[in-house]
């Protein structure tokens, strides 16, 4: 479970609101640009960004006791 917290929420919304509300590094590549999906994709980062930094308030790592690919992926992200 938080596998898929630690990889799908802030790496694919961060990675929406640049990919739909900024222009980007390659503008020529952004056909098909939604501002407000990137927009809400970039509070949807921001929330899963507070909840896992509330998560390691209390804890060393993301899941468990011992080192997980959670903590590789938001470390990596």
């Amino acid at each position: 479970m938080m596998n898929l917290q630690a990889g799908n929420g802030p790496l694919t919304a961060v990675d929406a609101y640049f990919r739909r509300a900024t222009l980007g590094l390659r503008p020529e590549l952004k056909t098909h640009q939604c501002a407000n999906w990137g927009r809400k994709q970039k509070e949807v980062a921001h929330k899963v960004m507070a909840y896992l930094g509330e998560v390691l308030s209390g804890n060393t790592l993301l899941a468990g006791k011992r080192f997980s690919v959670s903590n590789i992926t938001v470390f990596a992200g």
